[in-house]
């Protein structure tokens, strides 16, 4: 596997920060693990390598429910990040 701080800087077709940005759109409304998963198309390896480096940065929060069950939730530094990526985004649409 890879790791995160290092080369190579495309997974796939995806850059690694489109899809933290799919992560995070989908953690914005509050996701279960399995959600985040499958919306953001990841494998559960990377998923929860991802998972893990976006709770580091502060970027999504796991979350306790009712049933002693897991969620995430895109913290207020998240949606920021959100936000500027869909603001740099748009500079790159051809």
């Amino acid at each position: 596997m890879y790791s995160l701080n290092e080369k190579p800087e495309k997974y796939g077709t995806r850059t690694r920060v489109e899809i933290i940005a799919s992560m995070l759109d989908v953690a914005a409304r509050g996701a279960l693990k399995t959600h985040i998963m499958y919306r953001a198309n990841l494998s559960h390896g990377q998923l929860e390598k991802y998972l893990q480096f976006l709770e580091e940065k502060g970027l999504i929060r796991k979350l306790l429910d009712d049933s002693g069950g897991y969620s995430y939730e895109a913290t207020e530094k998240g949606i920021e990040f959100l936000k500027d990526y869909a603001r740099l985004s748009q500079y790159f649409q051809t």
